[in-house]
């Protein structure tokens, strides 16, 4: 068994808000889909 904690650690930052800041405007859209496609598959809300 390990006993080494996760480095990455949940943030108060918003999803929505960092991904409406992704530029070029293509890449945000793709983005946007994915997000709402994992949303729908896994039944969660993502945490930056």
């Amino acid at each position: 068994m390990s006993t080494q904690e996760n480095k990455t650690r949940p943030t108060g930052q918003a999803v929505t808000r960092f991904i409406a800041a992704v530029e070029p405007e293509p890449k945000r859209k793709d983005a946007e889909a994915l997000d709402r496609l994992f949303r729908q598959v896994t039944g969660f809300a993502p945490v930056m």
